[in-house]
């Protein structure tokens, strides 16, 4: 006779609210978008699923308070666009905005640390970064994006048997 599985925990409901604030109080992390919109939330998970953050997707399409928190969404960004990414109770922005910041490699730093590290040159991603709690004196860094693994054109020759 096989063992028997230990019983499961039973779930509590899921978390529903009409409050934005309440949303972005609970999860570090979370995107409001629509079930019909599959590929963009694809890619959304993917980008956020790349750099090992949790994210809340909250579903709009079947969501009790879908007017209310569409309202809010629109007031708080300034567009009607889905998917919206939340991190750190912040606008990271749509689908496009995530993309931009991975081009420019400034996705993982806007997922972990929750904010995007300035730089003090325009357009160009280096630059000297600016401490979250103003301590630059004890904070001596360069933002230089995420590494770039190059390709090995020539193994060295270091074979006994091998001459130079």
């Amino acid at each position: 006779m096989p063992p028997r599985a230990a019983p499961m925990a039973p779930r509590g409901p899921p978390f529903l609210s009409s409050s934005l604030d309440r949303y972005l109080e609970r999860y570090w992390a979370v995107t409001f978008t629509l079930g019909s919109l599959a590929h963009d939330n694809m890619f959304m998970r993917h980008y956020v699923g790349w750099y090992c953050t949790r994210l809340k997707v909250a579903d709009l399409e079947y969501h009790p308070y879908r007017q209310e928190l569409r309202e809010q969404l629109c007031t708080r960004s300034n567009t009607n666009l889905l998917p919206l990414l939340f991190v750190n109770q912040k606008l990271v922005g749509t689908l496009n905005d995530v993309r931009r910041l991975e081009e420019t490699k400034k996705l993982k730093d806007a997922l972990h640390f929750g904010f995007e590290w300035s730089t003090q040159v325009e357009n160009e991603p280096r630059g000297l970064m600016r401490s979250a709690f103003g301590d630059e004196t004890l904070f001596h860094s360069r933002y230089r994006g995420a590494p770039i693994a190059k390709p090995v054109v020539k193994l060295p020759g270091v074979h006994p048997f091998l001459k130079s």
